[in-house]
């Protein structure tokens, strides 16, 4: 009996697991951003950089039961470094920090913003853009003035490869002129061909010892019929 309600109290608390897990909140993540580009960087790849005034803000729009929730502000602009802007633009964000969105603190806040614009003609902007208050964009905005003609150009490619040095050209192989200090080398003499291609050389002993020889064997001929 002991055994059939040990038995029930586990099946029933492996029942309540799962709905337990998924009235479990969520861990919250932070948000996650690259290196923040230079001024210049930052501006040519931004769609609209300008200063502003925090006027008002308020919860952007729904687009469902599970869409992600936004805030949108309403700035003032005060001067426009690139883009075509209306004296007054919406900039739409995150609601949240986790989210990366950006809060601009209270209205009257002023900042230099760098803003990316939609297909729908939303402003839009988050934690991992360089905007920063106006107070501390001193730096930036000098650059930004000091660059103004070269905003709406791309940024440079940089390499992502060191193609290192080039190699040395090859050292140009000089003729090997023949030494003139030594003699000069002899000639070689007149060669007569012989008999099975060997060399003979004329000679003039050779031709007297054969004479020797027949005149001795003429006379011991004629001593003999004697």
């Amino acid at each position: 009996m002991r055994l059939r309600r040990l038995f029930a109290a586990s099946v029933l608390a492996l029942a309540l697991i799962p709905p337990a897990l998924l009235l479990a909140p969520a861990e919250a993540t932070a948000c996650s951003c690259i290196r923040t580009p230079g001024a210049l960087e930052a501006a040519r790849d931004s769609d609209a950089v300008f200063t502003a005034k925090l006027l008002a803000v308020a919860d952007g729009p729904q687009g469902g039961p599970h869409a992600m929730k936004t805030k949108v502000f309403t700035f003032e602009v005060i001067r426009t470094f690139k883009g075509q802007l209306d004296a007054k633009i919406n900039i739409d964000t995150a609601d949240n920090s986790a989210a990366c969105g950006r809060a601009y603190g209270d209205p009257g806040s002023e900042w230099l913003i760098y803003a990316r614009i939609d297909d729908q003609g939303q402003a839009r902007d988050n934690l991992c853009s360089r905007t920063t208050a106006l107070a501390d964009a001193a730096d930036d905005i000098a650059l930004l003035d000091a660059n103004a003609d070269t905003l709406d150009q791309p940024n440079e490619e940089t390499p992502t490869t060191d193609p290192g040095p080039a190699d040395p050209e090859p050292e140009p192989i000089q003729p090997v002129e023949p030494a003139t200090n030594g003699p000069e080398p002899a000639e070689p003499g007149p060669i007569h061909p012989g008999k099975k291609g060997c060399s003979v050389s004329d000679s003039h002993g050779g031709g007297l010892a054969s004479l020797l020889g027949l005149g001795l064997l003429l006379a011991f001929s004629r001593r003999r019929k004697r």
